[in-house]
């Protein structure tokens, strides 16, 4: 069995602002469905871009082992979620009540 590759790729940091006493924590993590970075502030999350990301000082970093097998099961993930975030196609017949009898159906 061959042994799995060591590399890993940055995948999130935290940033801390103050002192011993007190501050604020700030995510950032990168989405490897789109492969775009999002910076998650208490109540706000937005996308930054990779320069941001470089010139930020971090206070922890976290990491992924990249693989082979990873990356066919985060295709995999990706396709998936695609698949159900497309929108609905629209419906060919525009009639909201295809059955004339819809009425009586309902009761009504």
């Amino acid at each position: 069995m061959k042994p799995e590759s060591a590399e890993y790729s940055l995948a999130g940091i935290v940033t801390h602002s103050g002192d011993t006493e007190g501050g604020h924590y700030i995510a950032h993590a990168l989405n490897y469905i789109d492969n775009q970075w999002y910076l998650f502030d208490d109540s706000v999350t937005r996308q930054i871009s990779e320069d941001e990301i470089n010139k930020k000082e971090a206070y922890l970093l976290f990491y992924v082992r990249s693989s082979y097998k990873r990356q066919k099961e985060r295709e995999e993930i990706s396709k998936r979620v695609e698949a159900v975030s497309r929108p609905l196609t629209p419906n060919p017949n525009p009639n909201p009540n295809p059955n004339p009898n819809w009425r009586r159906y309902l009761g009504l």
